[in-house]
């Protein structure tokens, strides 16, 4: 639960229609989501990172997340907001 409290400080969640490169794709491992990916282009590439693999680019819906419970977010718009010079 912590890891998806500190998503949602900075992100909210969104359908996966709506999904856009640079928005987060958390996937669901046992009980909790604990595992996110950047997106690239939905579901064909994300990056993501894996202990003792390091970091990799792949698909999105492979054998290994497929068929694991998703939750889509992005940036909220209080983040994205541009500075005055």
């Amino acid at each position: 639960m912590e890891y998806i409290s500190i998503i949602e400080k900075y992100m909210r969640e969104i359908p996966e229609s709506e999904v856009k490169p640079g928005d987060v794709v958390v996937y669901k491992l046992g009980l909790a989501f604990a595992h996110a990916a950047i997106i690239v282009k939905w579901p064909e590439h994300v990056i993501h990172s894996l202990e003792r693999e390091g970091v990799h680019a792949g698909h999105g819906k492979n054998f290994k997340f497929g068929r694991l419970e998703k939750k889509f977010y992005t940036v909220k718009d209080e983040w994205c907001k541009e500075e005055k010079a």
